[in-house]
This record gives C-alpha cells, structure tokens and sequence, in this order.
C-alpha cells in the first residue's frame, strides 16, 4: 500500500538544482540521506523528491521517542496489517521484491536505531531504496550524504514576499529591498523561520518584524529566534492553547484540544493564522497538526506537563467510552476509521497513565479501544495487547480481571493460549475458549451474558454462535447472530454474521447454502477492505468448497467438477496461510480451525492426491493476493497475447499501480496533478482496455 504524500501547494525556490541533483543521484544510489538544521526544508526537499518517483512510503519518526517501536511504527507506516510482533522480518517481508522507495523521515532522535533498520533493509530487500532526512548522517556503509542548506537571501526574500502577498499582503509594503534582505539574514534563510514571519506581514509591517527579530538573535539558536519570536507575537489565549496544543501525539480535532485546553480553544484561529497550526479542512471533523519543533517548543513552555496530559487523556477515556457504545449501528465503519485516525494519541493517553500509576485510566483506554473493534479491522492488535499486559500485571485490583480476559482474548485470535491470566468467566475469557478450544461451557457462558442493546452484547452473540457452530448446537443461533446485525444495519457485523451462518450450515453438510453465505461475506469484506475478515472467509471458503469437492452428490448432474473444485480449495488452504502469516495469526492454537483444516486437506487429498494437493497449496501460498476472486469464482485475467502494458499508455499504467496501491480517484487527482474526474475517466478506459470489471480487478491486475 502506498502512503499518500501530502498536498504541497506552497511556493518551492531556490532549490531547483538541488532537487535535479538529489533525484538523479536517488537513481543512482541506494540510500541517500538529506541533512541540515532544524528548519532548513530537508522534510519539504524529500517529499519533492519522492512526488517524482514510483511507488514511494513514507515513515514519520519524527514523533517517536522509544526506539523499542521503531518496527511497529514502520508498519503502521507502510500499512502492514500484522497482528504478532511486527518486527524486522514482517517489515522486510513487506518490501522484498518490490521496487520503490522508503522515506525515512525525520530520524534526529533516532540515529543508531534508523541506521540498523536502514542496513536491514536494504540487505533484505535488493530493488529498495532509502531517502532519509536526519539533522546527522546515518554512518552506515553506501550511505550518500546531501547537505539541505539555508536559503539564499534572494531566495529567502522571493519565498517571503510570495508567501506574504498570496496571504493578501500589499506588496507595497516590501518595497524597501534592504530592509526585506536584512530581515531574511536574520532569519538565517530557513524556510520555517521565513514561513512564520510572512505570517504575521498581515498584522506588522517590514520594520517591526526586522526589529523584533533582531533583539534575539544574541540568545537562542536560529530556529530558536523564530519560533520564540512567532510565540511572543500570539496572544495569551494563542500561547496557552499552542502549549496546551503540544501534549497531542498526532493531528487533532477542534472537540479534542477544547477538552484539553479549555475555553482558550477559540484561540484555534488565531494559531493557524500565524502559522503555528496547519488546518486539513478536506476531512469531517477538520483535523489540526503542528510540526515537530512548534510541538517541542510548545512542552517546553508548557512546565509541568501532567496536568495537559491528564486532560488530554480525560479525553480519550470520554471520546472511546463514545465509539464503543455506538460501533454497532449504521456508522461503524465511520466509527472504525476515526478510531484509526486517532490512534497515536489514544496509544499515547495510554502510555501516559500507565507511566503515571493511573491504571485504571489505562484500563478503560485500553477495555474500550478493544470493545470498538477497530484493532482488529485495522491490525494494531500487538500494539494493543503489549499495553494491555502492562495493565493487567499491576496489582491493582479494580477492573482488572476485565482486563485480563480482553488480554487472552486478544491473544486467542492470534492463537495464543494466556487464559491462565482469567478466571475463566465473562466475555472475553468465554470468547477466547471458544476460539481455542471451542468449549461448550464456554458457549453456554456467552449465551448468558448476551445482550441485544449493546455492542458488546453482540459481540457475545457472535462468540456465542461461533461456538455453537463449531459444537455442531442448534442452527437458530447463527439466524440470531445475522439477525441482531443486521437490524442495526452495522456492515462489519453482518459480514461476520453471515461468516457465523456459513459456518454453521458447512458443519450442517449444507454445501450450496454455505458457499452461499460466504461469498456475500466475502463480496462485503472487500468493499470495506477488511483484511483481517477476509482472512478467515478464505480459509472457510476452502473447507466448504474442498467439502463440496468431496461429495458432489447433492449437486446437480455436471454441476461440480471434483477435481477442479479440490485444487481450487487447496488453493485457497495456501493463501490463507499466506494472509494468516502476515497477520501474525498462528491457525495451529485455534484447535476448532486447526481441526476443519485438516479435514479439508483430508478431503481435498482424497480427491486428487497428496503432491496435487501440496503443489496447490504453494501456488496459493506464492499468489494469495487473488485469493478473494478465485474464493468467488471470478476471472482471473491471463491474456498471454496481451502487451506487456495491457496495451496501456503510461499515464494509465500509472493509474492502474495507485489504484492497486489503494488510492482512491481524488487521491489519485491529487498525486497526479489531475480531476477526480479525469482520473475516474482514465479507470474506466483501463477496465476497457482489460476486459476488467471494477477497481478491485484493476488492482489484481496491476499487482500481477
């Protein structure tokens, strides 16, 4: 997947030169590591460079201060959804064999850590190349240094006057050339320290801007001057909201630092006017972010910082108590998007507390992040489960026990057995024995505690017939299941309930109803892009077909070709132990899959053979991103004839590599400079051209 390189639609001088030499020595190297000072552009020259090369990720290390998370972040970063230890492995797993290039931006605090991980993979990952943005250099072998310096004056000052004039500044008012050049040696030429000052040209004129810059320059550094400067030019509101503004972890929401900082949020204004805030307005709610040296400086300001932590965290106890209550209904993929956007502050509000003895804060973050589910949908369930760990070792005894069962919990979807940390009551202890064992008792626990008003209730109805399916009970509990998600019209939840219902009726020899089910499942995943769900829908997709492969006797006549529906489920088998493998999901500790695994290999092999069966299985394993069109029967385009391009012009083979890297059409707009409009028209001239019916086939031809 593609990280979407921000929108730069602010003026670039002066650096022309610089950029053609970077690009093309990019091309040349393998890692090539931008330096400078805090402020000189490095940040803005490498996503310049990045805009004009292919397949491009972007990793921001500028916020992360443990190096122990370093492996996680990247793949949060690259969109690795892995629910284990994603380490180095996962990581290089990721990269090897695709060409591109990783961004490794912002690596100050991190120099030791980003050189190791920089040289793992390039070993690993022979067509990678690294661009790296760091105040140092990496000091690893094959390393190419380029040095990012300041502006010169001539530059500084075109970048100021633009920046000021398209702000509505008279450009009369830089009629004194002088003056304007004197005013941009103090600023030392950084592009931070010129966008900050043109951003009060609305409110001082030349001559006061110059002098209150130059009454500082004795005492702090020069990215120092200016950001000390635009703090003394806000108000007092403006001041307090920006150190207030410094504790959040990631962009922010209006609602979120109002909570934070109090009524001084009206001040919010004020910030993005001077240039202390940036303002995505293209997103609901708008979202506030504010670079790295503004958010430094803010904390060192701020003293004390515990009591803006313990609001801000206040916050995100209040804000997934919310998302948890209202998951199950009409909005829950809303729900799980913005949980996912939110997460490095709630991870944050959580290592807070943790630090801070606050456990039982910790506990309800982390009770209520799990109980919205978006771990799950999005693959941070690791980041999770370290932090619930934490939690449920403390001594504390208040809510600990619940803790404790979403722990093993977790860990049972992964196929790990820490039920020992339960006392095996509840939920979240039931649901995890079910996984593992599929334990009657277990079902008959969640039977008890369902209730049809909370999500967490239908969660339990799902366990529940999960259990009662695997116990071979009563066939009503799937209907039920199915039944409460879709009366309140929560899609993620209807999908798992017809996975439930397909289940049920494979166990109950019902081979059409179920294959039924689970292509609806299925066609519902991919739309969400629900790739943990995905997951288990292909695996249940190869024990129904290998079933059918078996005993085609109920089919109608010529109906079903045993053969080719045998190493279609083998097939399958492969690639989900593919998709399961980059989850970090070990199928071996979930003994009900492991079980309905073995029997469909049983009934695969009794149909065409063991060396058929296990050649089929590493065809699935090698190409497990088809895996959703052959689990529906859809075609899979293999036109030999075929260009090389698919008789694509350039313009539409690059299209097709977005669309299969996730993009959607404005996105794809705005990478490319182009309308939504335009780039939908150049999608449909590709399905056209390749014989293709929508985006998703698009996609898994552009992969191929």
């Amino acid at each position: 997947m593609m990280t979407d390189l921000p929108l730069d639609l602010s003026p670039f001088i002066g650096r022309d030169d610089l950029l053609a030499t970077a690009t093309g020595l990019l091309r040349r190297v393998r890692l090539l590591t931008l330096t400078g000072s805090g402020g000189a552009g490095k940040t803005r020259l490498a996503l310049r460079i990045a805009a004009g090369l292919d397949r491009v990720h972007v990793a921001d290390l500028a916020g992360l201060t443990d190096p122990d998370q370093l492996w996680a972040h990247l793949a949060l970063a690259l969109g690795i959804r892995h629910h284990g230890d994603p380490g180095p492995d996962v990581v290089a797993a990721h990269l090897v064999g695709r060409p591109g290039v990783l961004l490794l931006d912002g690596c100050d605090r991190l120099v030791p850590q980003a050189a190791a991980a920089a040289t793992a993979l390039l070993r690993a990952a022979p067509r990678l190349r690294i661009l790296v943005t760091s105040r140092q250099r990496l000091g690893v072998d094959g390393e190419h240094t380029l040095t990012v310096p300041p502006l010169t004056d001539t530059d500084a000052a075109r970048l100021f006057t633009e920046l000021a004039t398209a702000a509505g500044v008279n450009p009369a008012a830089f009629a004194d050339r002088d003056r304007l050049a004197r005013l941009c040696r103090h600023l030392d030429g950084l592009p931070l320290a010129v966008k900050l000052a043109a951003g009060r040209a609305r409110t001082m004129s030349l001559t006061e801007l110059t002098d209150r810059t130059g009454d500082r320059f004795g005492l702090l550094s020069p990215l120092e001057r200016v950001v000390d400067l635009s703090y003394r030019m806000c108000t007092p509101d403006e001041q307090a909201l920006w150190r207030a503004a410094a504790v959040f972890a990631g962009p922010f929401t209006a609602a979120a630092v109002r909570d934070v900082a109090g009524d001084r949020a009206d001040a919010l204004d004020g910030l993005v006017d001077k240039s202390v805030l940036t303002a995505a307005t293209d997103t609901h709610p708008a979202r506030f972010s504010m670079l790295d040296t503004l958010r430094d400086y803010g904390l060192q300001r701020l003293g004390d910082p515990r009591p803006a932590r313990d609001r801000h965290r206040d916050h995100y106890r209040a804000y997934l108590a919310g998302a948890a209550r209202t998951w199950f209904s009409t909005r829950e993929l809303d729900v799980l998007a913005a949980v996912r956007q939110e997460l490095p502050d709630i991870l944050a509000a959580v290592d807070h507390s943790l630090a801070t003895g606050a456990i039982v804060a910790a506990r309800e973050l982390l009770r209520d992040l799990v109980r919205t589910r978006a771990p799950f949908f999005w693959g941070f369930l690791d980041l999770t489960l370290t932090r619930l760990h934490r939690a449920a070792d403390h001594p504390d005894p208040t809510d600990r026990d619940t803790v404790a069962a979403l722990t093993a919990w977790i860990a049972a979807t992964q196929g790990r057995d820490l039920l020992a940390l339960t006392d095996g009551t509840g939920f979240a202890a039931a649901a995890g024995a079910v996984l593992l064992h599929a334990d009657p008792a277990a079902v008959t626990t969640l039977d008890a505690v369902r209730d049809r008003h909370t999500g967490d209730g239908h969660m339990a109805t799902m366990m529940w017939a999960i259990g009662t399916a695997f116990t071979d009970g009563p066939a009503d509990a799937a209907a039920a299941h199915l039944y409460e998600a879709e009366q309140a019209g929560a899609p993620w939840a209807i999908s798992w309930a017809l996975w439930t219902g397909a289940l049920a009726t494979h166990r109950a020899g019902e081979a059409g109803r179920a294959g039924t089910l689970i292509e609806r499942c299925l066609q519902m995943q991919r739309s969400m892009d629900d790739q943990w769900g995905q997951t288990w829908s292909i695996e249940l997709a190869a024990w129904i077909i290998a079933a059918r492969a078996a005993d085609p006797a109920g089919a109608t006549p010529g109906a079903v070709d045993p053969v080719g529906e045998a190493r279609r489920a083998a097939w399958l088998l492969g690639a989900a132990t593919a998709r399961q493998q980059r989850l970090g999901v070990d199928l071996a500790g979930l003994r009900p899959f492991a079980a309905g695994r073995d029997r469909a290999r049983r009934q695969i092999t009794a149909v065409i053979g063991a060396d058929a069966a296990a050649e089929q299985i590493t065809a699935g394993r090698h190409a497990h991103t088809h895996a959703v069109r052959i689990a529906l029967g859809e075609p899979i385009s293999r036109r030999t004839s075929a260009p090389a391009g698919g008789g694509l012009t350039t313009r539409e083979r690059e299209i097709a590599t977005l669309v299969a890297d996730g993009l959607t059409s404005p996105q794809i707009a705005a990478r490319l400079r182009i309308s939504a409009r335009t780039a939908d028209t150049h999608i449909r001239n590709i399905g056209t051209k390749l014989g293709l019916p929508n985006r998703a086939a698009i996609a898994a031809w552009a992969v191929r």
